[in-house]
């Protein structure tokens, strides 16, 4: 990944020694560009789940390379040595960062939305000062929902790499003071003799320490994988053994090249690169997972190997390769450049512009690789070719010199400004102000619709004004009427009471509540829009959640067709909305591939209300805890306002049944909330409360006023649920005349939810005032 020297030194010639002399393995190159194809098939989806290996083939190269540069420093004249060392990797690296993370912020000050900026500026600051890895450990996992929006995530390779050269060539040096001998006191041997007892006893002892310093990085890595695995991923300790793996070829070279036309070396060779080409294409995550350090061996090992035989035929006539070696050289810079790009993609096609796209993401990613290439190639010839001319004293060597400091400058200046607010607004804030209709974003408040009739906001605030209102007729059924429908709720609905504006007719499943545009059925539900989606506003408001949810789509759609807006749900029967657990192995696969899409919106989505729901039966035991609290403080340190939608009133499965089988004029039309379900309710919300997450309460949607209900044994008759009354927390069974509030003992049916609706709004817009009035006070 990064570019070691072009010209690497020979193994005794030290940092200084004549490049002329040295030999370039022409090989090397071809073997940067398969580590590099590995990586952007990867990042692009492009159907190489174990590409990322190419990232610990880079490790080995930069290990080899690195270590054969430093093999014949000494301990005479170490600081000369190391300053030529590290000034020759900061020209060689610092350059094309500095110009990657200069054209990343201008893309952040005009086209990244604010919720990316000052996260991107923090790793910017990390990026420069070469400890980015440690900054993206802090923050999240390599394959985090945020990843897509951290244009400066890869540079965690690099500064790893930044972090060995910074230690190498130190290691080096007291290995090689600690492993040199004692002059010979025998005075018949001869110079040449002496000079070879030295060197075998300096090449054994560095062997030894090198492979006892891997082997230690390994066992750390496999051991503490399973403790923190991101700790692992990105921490410079845990990679050393890559290194190592590298930089122990650096004494068998010479005794191993010789072997490489042989049979054998010809077979190892075709193997070894087959291993890579197969790990690319067979090791997953799930494999990473349960293996780490181990499924990397066979990459690794067959990268080394590689290394070594630069005479076989896979080196020859394929490492070797004109086109290979070309990609090669320019590996850093297009590796620089391939995530931003990545990042860019992601922003304007995934969360913008993805249903209005008719392309393939294979031909998005084949597009996004030669992008890349172009643009790496470019920044290779003007950026990372140009640093060379330091070395010169002419003027061409000052100006590059001058051109440096003043982008230095220029670049901490653009990443301190975002910082502290420069970008205040950006072309994807634009676009999303603008574009009504995209199925996968959600945009400002609506300027128009959010106030409500405020007498039929008042609908749920007087309990027996609003009771009966979904309970009483106030057209007789037999009397003729101007609303005719083709099925009986719908009727029903229109004949009650009921003065909530709800669209007739009714549509009898939940989920044809749902816009669908020119959508897939998968699109649509995976993305469920509601309300008045092409004509109206987009509201700035998410719903999440499981079946709770799901059954709830008919009282949003109405909410949104009254306040001329719309809204969008992510919600899956089954799957309940713990964001904080999406990426944990244990949980099911189904439910963490639908989320991931979600938490990845959520993180680049303008500051919004996000309302969550989930069947709460495992809230409370002994004693009562949120269930989803890492979520729910996850979610509001993007900037989002959380609220609760509390479950609605459990109705006993046995009086469910009743309706279903013997219909509902042989049952009660009212019951006794369990005073264990009631208690449980509220001590749900008392840990809301403790955790100032705001709720949305149902109870009082269905609550009978000052109403005597019926108790009943555990199997009713008509005769023993009549037989025993009590005073207590009535709630009704049936609304719109003779209709369920739920379709089983606690999801709410159709006719329930709309019965629900003038609730919702009511709540919905007391959240949407508090959290805009939130937003004026910390702009004041």
């Amino acid at each position: 990944m990064t570019p070691d020297d072009e010209t690497p030194v020979s193994p005794h010639t030290g940092i200084d020694g004549n490049a002329a002399n040295a030999q370039y393995l022409e090989h090397l190159d071809g073997l940067r560009a398969v580590a590099l194809v590995g990586v952007l098939l990867f990042h692009f989806d492009l159907h190489a789940s174990g590409g990322f290996l190419g990232v610990d083939l880079f490790f080995v190269l930069s290990g080899f390379l690195i270590s054969r540069n430093l093999a014949g420093t000494t301990c005479e004249g170490a600081a000369t040595q190391l300053f030529t060392f590290y000034r020759r990797r900061f020209w060689r690296l610092y350059p094309s960062v500095l110009f990657t993370v200069a054209w990343t912020a201008t893309l952040a000050i005009g086209f990244m939305p604010h919720s990316w900026v000052i996260p991107y500026a923090n790793s910017a600051f990390a990026t420069l000062a070469c400890v980015s890895n440690v900054l993206f450990y802090t923050e999240a996992g390599y394959w985090d929902a945020a990843a897509k929006t951290k244009p400066l995530l890869h540079t965690w390779s690099l500064a790893v790499e930044e972090q060995f050269y910074l230690i190498w060539p130190c290691v080096l040096l007291l290995v090689t003071h600690v492993a040199s001998p004692h002059a010979a006191t025998d005075s018949d041997v001869t110079p040449q003799r002496e000079e070879r007892r030295i060197g075998a006893s300096q090449t054994l002892t560095r062997t030894a320490a090198i492979g006892a310093l891997g082997a230690l990085s390994f066992g750390a890595a496999q051991w503490w994988y399973q403790k923190d695995p991101a700790l692992v991923f990105f921490m410079m300790p845990f990679r050393m053994w890559e290194f190592c793996v590298g930089a122990l070829l650096v004494d068998i070279y010479p005794y191993v090249t010789i072997h490489a036309s042989s049979l054998l070396g010809e077979a190892l060779a075709f193997l070894s690169f087959a291993v890579i080409i197969a790990s690319y294409v067979f090791v997953t995550e799930s494999i990473m997972a349960l293996w780490n350090a181990v499924a990397i061996i066979p990459c690794v090992f067959s990268g080394a190997l590689l290394v070594l035989l630069p005479h076989s035929f896979v080196a020859r006539r394929l490492l070797r390769n004109g086109a290979l070696r070309f990609l090669g050289k320019v590996s850093y810079s297009v590796y620089l450049v391939h995530w931003p790009l990545r990042t860019a993609s992601y922003a304007y096609r995934f969360v913008y512009r993805d249903t209005e796209l008719d392309v393939s993401p294979e031909r998005i990613g084949t597009a996004l690789c030669l992008c890349s290439i172009i643009l790496g190639t470019l920044q290779y010839a003007f950026i990372e070719s140009s640093a060379r001319l330091v070395g010169r004293a002419d003027q061409a060597g000052m100006r590059t010199i001058f051109a440096m400091a003043c982008s230095v400058l220029v670049t901490l200046g653009l990443v301190l400004a975002l910082r502290f607010g420069l970008s205040s607004s950006s072309l994807m804030d634009s676009l999303w102000e603008n574009d009504k209709h995209g199925a996968d974003s959600f945009s400002d408040p609506p300027q128009q619709g959010l106030e409500a009739d405020p007498i039929e906001q008042n609908l749920a605030a007087d309990d027996d004004i609003f009771f009966a209102s979904i309970t009483e007729m106030c057209e007789d059924p037999a009397e003729p009427s101007n609303s005719h429908y083709d099925d009986p709720l719908s009727n029903a609905i229109a004949r009650s009471c009921f003065k909530y504006p709800v669209e007739l007719p009714i549509r009898t499943k939940h989920d044809w509540y749902c816009f669908k545009g020119n959508r897939t059925d998968a699109d649509r539900s995976q993305n469920c829009e509601l309300g008045n989606v092409e004509n109206g506003s987009r509201s700035n408001v998410v719903f999440l959640g499981d079946s709770m949810m799901l059954a709830l789509r008919p009282a949003i759609y109405n909410v949104g067709l009254h306040l001329n807006t719309s809204f969008m749900m992510h919600a899956w029967s089954g799957c309940r909305a713990d964001l904080a657990k999406v990426f944990q192995h244990h949980e099911n696969s189904d439910c963490k591939s639908k989320f991931y899409d979600v938490k990845m919106k959520l993180t680049v989505l303008e500051p919004s209300v996000v309302i969550v729901t989930e069947y709460m039966d495992g809230w409370c035991g002994s004693r009562c805890s949120v269930r989803l609290q890492r979520t729910f403080d996850w979610i509001r340190s993007l900037g989002h306002r959380v609220v609760m939608i509390l479950n609605p009133p459990k109705v006993p499965l046995l009086l469910v049944n009743c309706v279903k089988e013997r219909g509902a004029a042989h049952c009660p039309r009212t019951y006794a909330m369990d005073a264990r379900i009631y208690s449980y309710n509220r001590a749900v919300q008392g840990a809301l409360r403790a955790l100032d997450v705001p709720f949305i309460d149902l109870y009082p949607a269905f609550r009978v006023p000052n109403h005597t209900a019926s108790s009943f044994p555990e199997i009713p008759t008509m005769a023993s649920i009549q037989a025993k009354q009590q005073v207590g927390n009535a709630f009704t069974l049936l609304i719109f005349g003779d209709w369920p509030v739920n379709m089983d003992d606690h999801h709410l049916s159709i006719a329930g939810a709309i019965a629900a609706a003038p609730l919702i709004e009511t709540a919905l817009i007391q959240e949407i005032h508090a959290f805009t009035q939130s937003l004026v006070n910390k702009s004041m």
